[in-house]
């Protein structure tokens, strides 16, 4: 068992309860025989020591990687949290640096399970996602290991914050964090909290997923009987430890001299109140008698051990307050609030002191007064803290846990009933551009193959946009593949409306195009009626149609970055077809980067698109690439044929990009491969309504072929395959399918960069003329290159361009069988 542990400080030197807690779950781990890796955030308030490190747990594998990051807030992330915008409290964490180490760490560790300690780790969600997918091995887990519910500490703060600006504030801040664990627990596999009340409440805001409570452990070796032994009524020493710059801890201990120490210390003029930790302003003891203040103290075990009674006066806050776990090892007494003593099983009298804050006084007045009393609270508190918190039960049951969720089937707990209906099944409302069949667009067939698997774990609602009339052919298969069906046509008189008003409006041409606000009222109702558990829009061209829709979870499929493909398509174009397709790139740059910002989740093909993406955040988008079905494009379960041509090229010959590639290869390659080897190049063009243009290439040596029942007859009637792309972005199915079938197949940087393929052995990559030329001369003159090549290819798509896993992926983005409303 592999497990990477992502912390957001190190978890030495163990200042706090987070880098013990930290700290006792790496050592756990080790102990139950796991691999672990540590990568952490160094900051100024925690900086990291490789050597501190290393004489920590010297059994990791290699050192543990630290990267300095700078978690200021800073006057435009405050503004930023005032108007409600992004996640500036959890994005404060996130370092293009330490975000490369991550990514290295996922692809060269390879982690069984990536265990994410606390949320704030969580904005590497996204980097880690993109690290699973560039090894091709999608199976780890994320697990979140939940220390705390961050907001419900700032909404218990705010309770008792004085003033209505300070309340007001951390009411803000709640919210902000509160959105932010909505985003990144919908990209998780599970939640390990510390404690039962942390997992009821994980429960009770709408966590259906995977949920394993991992206690804080430790050494029982640590225990030691408490020395202290006063006399009733004598120099009794009560004392809390804890750092002042964290909340709650502030608000406590003023809280505590303020109302509570004043009554105790007129019961028991001689005991006295031991103040320990860091950040501690002298002026908060300044005139408060039978204090003392010892600030930072080098040893906190040799200062709670001289305590006669631990004091806990937490009003807020959250998770398991591990100086209460450590000082019941001790067999130490213990003072605490509810809410202090929250998550740990302390039974009021028995093996402490757990009250309400109206009753604090008057316990901790009676502890004083019987010494005996307080010696037995801590010799029970050591029994139980022994059973419940021994550090290698905990990393062994923590150890059986992820094994568990690794050899979990994702669909177990949506398969369908003996009915064969749905039967516990998310609803997922999914809206596409075009009705996916016949799959003669790239668009289409994604749509349909991703249908084919989403079906297996949620019961889908499909909409598709139309201009004109869809078979009823192409209705009977889409309807085979979902729970219901709507086609909703869009009039043309409207649609040139829309474009001859287009130069007035903002949004791209296409969107306009696509967008009837008759269709989007039936749309809408529908939705409101059926109250899916998500949505799904493919490409922006539809997401105008739900993007206000607050009230639940919506994901957007980008697919390309067009406003690139447009931008490249405008350099080539006619002079008098330029300016408008500017225009358009223009428009459609700024689109992108609006929808981001309206979806909970976007996804694209590919890594290079993604990072062309006109946004901030691009790195936030997650990659879900194309697959193929390797079944169907299977050449070994085909007749033999003999190939008449030497080149292929097969696609949608109306699609600009296509059509410029294969202009590309008739009009300039061909001419090359001539002109080098003295005969001329055999191309097939084949594919779906070839344009007037692609038509003209036509000649005896090039033929242009239309649209093919079964195009793997097309693909396997050439010796090599070849996309000359010089337009596009994206991924290019027509290369998976050709490689599928152990074609050897040829292609730009263009296209090359968005595959994960191996430059030279699994793909071959020209860019200019003559590199075309001179590849498809030494291809075709050596056929045991060819095959080579063919067969290297067709190995990577079987490894690693699957439908199912690519889909699978996209499953857990929206929440793998499980999507949950909003808590924001």
């Amino acid at each position: 068992m592999r497990v990477l542990q992502l912390l957001s400080k190190p978890p030495v030197p163990a200042v706090d309860g987070g880098c013990l807690a930290s700290s006792a779950m790496t050592n756990g781990l080790l102990e139950a025989g796991c691999l672990v890796q540590v990568v952490c955030a160094g900051t100024d308030k925690h900086p990291f020591s490789s050597e501190a490190m290393g004489a920590a747990f010297p059994g990791l594998e290699g050192p543990a990687i630290g990267h300095h990051i700078s978690t200021r807030l800073g006057l435009w992330g405050k503004v930023q949290l005032f108007l409600g915008w992004g996640r500036p409290s959890v994005d404060r964490f996130y370092n293009a640096g330490l975000a490369h180490e991550i990514r290295a760490a996922v692809r060269d560790f390879n982690p069984d399970i990536v265990l994410l300690e606390g949320l704030f780790v969580g904005v590497y969600l996204p980097d880690i996602i993109a690290a699973q997918h560039a090894r091709r091995q999608p199976t780890t887990k994320l697990v979140l290991r939940s220390h705390n519910r961050e907001h419900l500490i700032w909404e218990r703060l705010a309770e008792h914050a004085p003033g209505l600006f300070k309340r007001a504030a951390f009411l803000r801040v709640a919210a902000n964090l509160k959105k932010a664990e909505a985003h990144f627990t919908a990209q998780i596999d599970a939640i390990m909290p510390l404690s039962k009340v942390e997992a009821q409440s994980w429960r009770e805001d709408g966590w259906r997923g995977n949920l394993h409570v991992a206690g804080f452990g430790m050494e029982p070796g640590l225990s030691k009987e408490n020395q202290a032994n006063p006399a009733a009524g004598t120099d009794f020493k009560l004392g809390h430890l804890g750092a002042l710059n964290w909340g709650p801890n502030r608000q406590g201990v003023e809280w505590f001299l303020r109302q509570v120490w004043p009554e105790i210390h007129r019961a028991h003029p001689r005991a006295t109140f031991h103040l320990a930790g860091r950040h501690i302003p002298k002026k908060l003891t300044d005139g408060v008698p039978g204090v003392v203040l010892h600030g930072e103290v080098k040893d906190g075990e040799v200062f709670c051990r001289s305590l006669d009674l631990l004091v806990v006066p937490l009003l807020s806050g959250g998770g398991i307050r591990i100086k209460i776990v450590e000082h019941m090892m001790r067999g130490g007494a213990v003072l605490a609030t509810r809410t202090g003593a929250e998550g740990i099983d302390i039974e009021n009298g028995v093996e402490g002191a757990v009250v309400e804050p109206g009753e604090f006084a008057q316990a901790a007045i009676e502890a004083i007064a019987h010494p005996e009393v307080t010696r037995r609270w801590g010799a029970a508190a050591r029994a139980k803290a022994v059973n419940l918190f021994d550090r290698d039960r905990i990393g062994m049951e923590t150890r059986a846990y992820f094994e568990s969720i690794m050899n979990e089937d994702p669909a177990a707990a949506c398969e369908p009933n003996v009915d064969g209906q749905a039967e516990g099944k998310p609803k997922l409302f999914v809206l596409a551009p075009r009705v996916p069949h016949p799959t003669e667009k790239g668009d289409k067939l994604r749509m349909r193959e991703q249908l084919q698997e989403l079906t297996q774990l949620f019961e889908v609602h499909l909409t598709c946009l139309a201009f004109g009339r869809t078979a009823d052919e192409s209705f009977d298969v889409v309807r085979s593949l979902v729970h219901t069906l709507h086609v909703e046509k869009l009039p043309l008189t409207r649609a040139a409306l829309r474009l001859a008003l287009a130069p007035f409006a903002k949004r791209p041409y296409q969107v306009l195009l696509y967008t009837d606000r008759w269709v989007m009222r039936r749309i809408r109702r529908r939705i409101a009626e059926l109250q899916p558990d998500g949505v799904y829009c493919q490409m922006i061209r539809t997401s105008e149609y739900v993007k206000d829709l607050y009230a639940v979870p919506k994901t957007l499929d980008i697919m390309d970055t067009l406003s690139v493909g447009m931008a490249r398509e405008a350099e080539r174009a006619a002079w008098w077809k330029r300016g408008l397709l500017k225009s358009e790139a223009r428009r459609l740059r700024l689109y992108e980067h609006r929808m981001i910002e309206y979806f909970d989740a976007c996804c694209i093909i590919s890594e290079q698109d993604r990072d062309l993406l006109p946004h901030p955040d691009r790195q936030k988008v997650h990659v879900i690439a194309n697959g193929v079905r390797t079944d169907y494009f299977d050449r070994d379960a085909l007749p033999e044929q003999k190939p008449r041509f030497d080149v292929a090229f097969c696609g949608n010959l109306q699609y600009a990009p296509n059509v410029a590639a294969c202009r590309f290869l008739a009009r300039e390659i061909a001419p090359a491969f001539a002109e080098l080897t003295g005969r001329p190049l055999k191309v097939l063009l084949c594919g779906a309504s070839p344009t007037a243009a692609v038509r003209a290439l036509s000649t005896s040596h090039i033929e242009v072929r239309g649209w093919v029942d079964d195009i793997r007859t097309a693909y396997l009637d050439a010796k090599i395959f070849a996309a000359p792309m010089v337009i596009n972005t994206g991924l290019q199915n027509k290369l998976l399918e050709a490689m599928a079938l152990g074609i050897p197949c040829v292609t730009t940087s263009m296209s090359f960069n968005a595959m994960q393929a191996d430059r030279g052995r699994e793909v071959q990559v020209c860019d200019t003329t003559q590199q075309f030329a001179s590849t498809f001369e030494n291809l075709l003159k050596n056929p045991e290159i060819r095959r080579d090549l063919g067969e290297a290819g067709r190995r990577h798509v079987r490894e690693a361009c699957s439908w199912e896993a690519a889909t699978l992926k996209l499953a857990s983005i929206l929440n793998t069988a499980k999507i949950r409303k909003h808590h924001v």
